[in-house]
C-alpha cells in the first residue's frame, strides 16, 4: 500500500479516502453519518434520491461522498410545492 510522509505521520491511501471530506464506503458508515438506520438510508436512496454510488459490477458495494450528502440534506430540507392545489 502506498503511503505519504508528512510531519513524521504516515498516511495510507485508505486514511485519505476516509478523511472528513472524502467518502463513506458502506451502508453502515453512511447510516452513522446521517444518524439513521441502514434500512432508512437505503429507503432514502430508493424513495428520495440519496446520492450513493456503486463503483463496481458488484451492486452491493456502495460509496457516498460527504459533500454530496450534505448538499442532498439541504436540498431535501427545502419546502416543496404541493402536488395539488387547494380550492380557494
Amino acid at each position: 500500500m502506498r503511503t505519504e510522509r508528512s510531519n513524521s505521520v504516515v498516511t495510507t491511501v485508505s486514511d485519505i479516502l476516509h478523511s472528513e471530506e472524502q467518502v463513506l464506503s458502506s451502508w453502515k458508515e453512511i447510516a452513522a453519518y446521517l444518524g439513521k438506520s441502514i434500512r432508512t438510508v437505503q429507503r432514502y436512496e430508493h424513495d428520495l434520491g440519496l446520492p450513493v454510488h456503486r463503483p463496481s459490477v458488484n451492486r452491493q458495494t456502495v460509496v457516498a461522498y460527504r459533500t454530496e450528502l450534505r448538499e442532498w440534506i439541504v436540498h431535501t430540507s427545502e419546502p416543496r410545492p404541493s402536488s395539488f392545489s387547494r380550492p380557494h
